[in-house]
């Protein structure tokens, strides 16, 4: 209970208080009871008499006075000493009593004020949590503060002379000690000493309070208005801030917006913009009791020699209830709004050969409307019409248009921002989705050109989704295929010359953009050699052709002594034959090589036999071989292709004759004693060897030269008988001449 706010026992009160002075009564501590403490302290001052050079106690004691239950810090001003232990009883005096002035006990409550334990940051001295440094310091300034008014009004009170910091005469006598923070306890009680006697007055700030507002979100409308209910503690006042712009104090119950008395409702308004934000708001309490603020005590005995000086009251302020008030925003005013979702104005909705087409309303498309803050104001999924909006947009404002997926078939439209006309004429928003775009090129491995006859498909998984034969040219598929899918392209059967390309997977485009696919087919090649069984070298001018099963030409061409490349002209499974027409001269025609047609395939070689003639020349009687023969054989022409005299043995004509050629066996010259033999015609076979073409001569009839043939002796004997009768006639004739 305090004595201060019942004003009748308060009277009473003083009355004991000056009983027991005057008396040596005790009973008037009753009503407030307080027992005393005494704790030893490090050596923060090291203390010493000038006089008689001697130390003194070297230690600083901290006391506390529990008053009913609760402990507080107390300064003994008359004495070093400790008080005693084991509970001795204190009891409130006037400072008056203490023979106190004015001045001095205005010092002592600036010093406590600014001291601890309002707070352990000390005149730019900062103790953190070091609380007994920051009592210490207060105590030494108090003390120093005592030694100086008594010295300086000649006052009766029981003080330390030494402690005097300013002393009329002589220098200081207290000096920092040794202890560790003994620096720091020294310069901040020198400074709180110097705040007392500047006359400063100064105002305690009490406890504070925090809360945090929260604000919620809307979309649009008036500022927010709150009310706070303050109550206070032992304080004189309080104020508010707040840690937003633009919040403002718009009503106080009780005081004003600057100092806000106990128990008054305060409203606070606050702008639309903090929608969503959180505020925080402290609320700080001032006292300046001055008289009540501190309270001095002495023992029960009534002596003076020890006096504590102590803070008992507790000062608080609180914000004990609030609350936000979110006013209804009026209703604004809306506009009517056309929607259109629609194909790009380049191609046709589905087109599979990129034809150009008009724009038109799209199905399928799932829209949102968002406001600024990004709020869904309105979805749908179009139906192919356009979608008209009213009363739902607000005329004037600002939304976007957001597509979360496309029809099949096209790519997601990028977001679009349109404002609703504010005078409430339609609004009219336009979306184009671009529709996907696939290239696909068919191209040769031979020399990159682009091929037909591939039958081709394009598959989601397993199912086939389009299918088609290349045409030799690229083939655009043009909102066919899904944005942002991915598919495989698969050739079922490969062009004539070509084989299958193994399947190519694609993914189509999300931003509208072509995209291109290749897949390229290798070609089908074979080599074909012709190569002669002699040396096993290639032969040039054999007339050859390449024939399918079917019989068709697939190729035909005459060798020029290389191999033969054919490139995609042949199938992967398909027999084919190679078939020589004619064969190079001297050589025999080839049988016809057959062979199926596999990827990776050798070379097909075909080898030509050459033409091989034998003639003998013999006996017609014996049959035995006769040499010295000179023969040739000739051609139709007449031109002689070989000679050679014969030897007895079988002559060998090889690789000089043509297959099937018509030729001349002719004998020049017979042997010896012989007739010379007709000529003998043949012709070369064309696929096997001919057989022995024999010539026989038979012995010349005995007394006819051995040389020449018959006929060939007639017509000389006629010669000669011819100018023998000529030459007679010449002679008979010139004889008649010479006669006559």
């Amino acid at each position: 209970m305090k004595y201060r706010q019942k004003p009748v026992l308060a009277a009473m009160l003083i009355l004991c208080l000056f009983l027991s002075v005057f008396c040596g009564g005790t009973a008037m501590a009753e009503p407030e009871t307080v027992t005393a403490d005494t704790g030893k302290t490090p050596v923060y001052f090291l203390l010493k008499e000038e006089p008689a050079g001697r130390w003194l106690e070297t230690y600083n004691y901290i006391h506390t006075i529990n008053i009913n239950g609760t402990v507080y810090p107390a300064y003994c001003v008359e004495s070093s000493k400790k008080s005693p232990q084991g509970g001795t009883a204190y009891y409130p005096i006037d400072g008056s009593q203490m023979q106190y002035s004015a001045t001095m006990m205005s010092g002592m409550r600036e010093i406590l004020r600014n001291g601890y334990p309002y707070t352990t940051k000390i005149c730019g001295y900062d103790f953190g949590t070091d609380t007994v440094k920051a009592q210490s310091a207060t105590q030494v300034a108090l003390r120093m503060w005592a030694s100086y008014r008594k010295e300086q009004e000649n006052a009766k009170y029981n003080v330390f002379s030494f402690w005097n910091p300013e002393p009329k005469k002589g220098n200081a006598l207290v000096k920092a000690g040794t202890a560790p923070g003994a620096q720091e306890v020294y310069g901040a009680a020198i400074a709180l000493f110097q705040l007392a006697k500047s006359g400063q007055q100064t105002v305690i700030e009490a406890a504070c309070d925090y809360r945090v507002v929260e604000f919620p979100k809307k979309r649009s409308g008036g500022d927010y208005q709150l009310e706070f209910q303050v109550t206070m503690q032992n304080c004189d006042y309080a104020t508010l801030s707040f840690g937003l712009s633009g919040a403002e104090i718009t009503g106080v119950t009780k005081g004003t917006s600057e100092r806000i008395e106990n128990g008054a409702t305060v409203t606070v308004r606050v702008p639309e913009t903090a929608a969503g934000q959180n505020m925080t708001v402290a609320a700080y309490g001032y006292s300046t009791k001055t008289e009540q603020s501190l309270r001095f005590y002495a023992e029960q005995t009534g002596h003076m020699q020890r006096l504590f000086v102590g803070r008992t009251d507790v000062y608080g302020v609180s914000i004990r209830e609030y609350s936000v008030t979110v006013p209804d925003p009026p209703e604004p005013p809306t506009g009517p709004v056309e929607i259109s979702k629609t194909s790009f104005s380049g191609a046709s909705s589905g087109s599979k050969e990129g034809n150009e087409g008009q724009s038109e309303e799209l199905k399928g498309a799932h829209l949102q409307i968002l406001d600024a803050d990004g709020n869904v104001i309105f979805e749908w999924v179009t139906d192919g019409k356009a979608k008209e909006l009213n009363a739902v947009l607000e005329a004037g404002a600002t939304y976007t248009l957001h597509e979360v997926s496309a029809p099949e078939g096209y790519t997601l439209a990028p977001d679009q921002t349109f404002t609703v006309h504010a005078d409430g004429t339609l609004s009219r928003v336009v979306m184009e989705d671009r529709p996907t775009n696939v290239e696909i090129s068919k191209k040769s491995a031979l020399d990159g050109s682009l091929i037909k006859g591939a039958k081709m498909q394009i598959l989601d998984g397993e199912k086939v989704v389009y299918e088609w034969v290349t045409d030799g040219k690229v083939r655009s598929l043009i909102g066919v295929l899904s944005a942002g899918k991915t598919y495989t392209l698969r050739e079922t059967e490969a062009p004539k010359g070509y084989l299958k390309a193994a399947d190519v997977t694609f993914t189509v485009s999300t931003n509208g953009a072509t995209d291109k696919v290749e897949m390229t087919d290798n070609y089908t090649k074979v080599l074909i050699s012709k190569v002669s069984l002699v040396n096993g070298k290639e032969l040039a001018g054999a007339e050859l052709t390449l024939e399918d099963s079917k019989g068709q030409v697939v190729a035909n061409w005459v060798t020029d002594g290389t191999e033969t490349k054919i490139d995609a002209q042949l199938v992967p499974g398909e027999q084919y034959t190679l078939r020589e027409t004619a064969s190079p001269d001297g050589y025999l025609v080839a049988e016809t090589v057959s062979f199926t047609y596999e990827a990776g395939m050798p070379t097909v070689v075909m080898k030509d036999a050459p033409t091989v003639i034998r003639t003998s020349k013999k006996d017609s009687e014996t049959g035995l071989p006769l040499p010295g023969a000179q023969l040739q054989i000739l051609d139709e022409a007449g031109s002689v292709v070989e000679e050679w005299v014969s030897n007895g043995t079988i002559h060998n004509t090889v690789a000089k004759l043509s297959a099937g050629g018509r030729y001349v066996l002719h004998e020049v010259q017979p042997p010896q004693g012989y007739v010379r033999s007709e000529d003998v015609e043949f012709v070369v076979p064309e696929t096997v060897e001919g057989e022995e073409i024999v010539f026989y001569n038979a012995k010349m009839e005995a007394g006819i030269p051995p040389t020449g043939d018959a006929s060939g002796r007639y017509v000389l004997y006629g010669i000669c008988a011819f100018l023998a009768a000529v030459n007679t006639e010449y002679l008979r004739h010139r004889s008649r001449r010479k006669k006559s």
